[in-house]
């Protein structure tokens, strides 16, 4: 949970807790809210790693990134929670912006493999449009389209005699 704490009385000791964001993933706590930063936007920005996040914000906004690492971002209260990007794998630490405020983070490797090649410096573009936004006729088009280019090359690819040919194919 992302809490706010806070001493009403300034004699040192927290009377209220707030809850702003819940419902990131708990199963591995390196991979859990790892960074919190508020962006010149005056939005709060917060990284997750590849925990299941069915995060809720303090208005009742969800954002739901599953099996991998993302970027979400609320207001300061918790509320209009959304997600910014997903895909990562471990994001680690708070976001960084620069002056044309496009969104910086770090993303980490699988640390416990063998294979490790360390941490990657990520340049945030935002998640995809919303599909509710595009009108049902050109999904369906689109989705078909896609599914028929991909029939058509997986049938060439498989009628290539050697290499080179499936290479060329695989151009066209």
């Amino acid at each position: 949970d992302v809490v706010r704490w806070r001493d009403r009385d300034g004699d040192g000791n927290f009377e209220e807790r707030q809850t702003l964001v819940s419902g990131f993933g708990n199963d591995n706590s390196h991979h859990r809210v790892s960074g919190m930063a508020l962006g010149p936007d005056g939005w709060l920005y917060l990284t997750t790693g590849d925990s299941d996040a069915h995060a809720q914000g303090s208005d009742g906004s969800t954002a739901t990134v599953l099996r991998c690492g993302g970027v979400f971002r609320c207001r300061p209260d918790g509320s209009r929670l959304e997600v910014v990007a997903f895909g990562m794998r471990n994001p680690w630490g708070n976001v960084g912006f620069d002056n044309a405020l496009r969104i910086f983070h770090t993303d980490n490797d699988n640390e416990g493999s063998p294979g490790f090649t360390g941490c990657r410096l990520l340049h945030v573009v935002e998640a995809a449009p919303r599909l509710r936004g595009f009108p049902r006729a050109y999904l369906l088009l689109g989705s078909l389209l896609f599914v028929a280019y991909e029939w058509c090359l997986a049938l060439s690819l498989g009628f290539a005699d050697n290499r080179m040919q499936a290479i060329e194919l695989s151009v066209i």
